[in-house]
């Protein structure tokens, strides 16, 4: 029963540190420079979980869709409606978001800065 108990702890003692570091989220915004994809304001655009972040040359966007619609949207996008039957032609679906406008003025220039470390640091 001793030998049961120290077992376990053992097998605790390495396996919690490992589960608290797959619970953290460490996700990054990757911003993509705008080549022509998108509206010509867009200078960068970063996908986040329900929407997009929009950087333009003074100010930002963000969208954000609703999440339980943006859910629904991956079954509508795989065929199915939302009871399970095949999307027909004329099967719509509603996505409900919203979208904030930053504006910084005239004063404000987006900077393409690449960050050098330095030696030692």
């Amino acid at each position: 029963m001793n030998f049961t108990r120290k077992g376990l702890l053992i097998f605790s003692f390495f396996l919690l540190p490992g589960l608290s570091l797959v619970a953290q989220n460490y996700n990054n915004i990757e911003f993509i420079q705008n080549k022509g994809q998108w509206d010509d304001r867009v200078e960068y655009k970063g996908d986040i979980s329900n929407g997009s972040i929009f950087i333009r040359n003074n100010g930002f966007t963000v969208v954000q869709h609703n999440p339980a619609d943006y859910a629904n949207l991956a079954i509508f996008m795989h065929g199915f409606n939302l009871d399970h039957t095949l999307v027909g032609p004329n099967d719509h679906l509603l996505v409900h978001s919203q979208a904030w406008d930053v504006d910084f003025g005239r004063s404000f220039k987006v900077r393409n800065s690449t960050r050098k470390s330095k030696p030692g640091i």
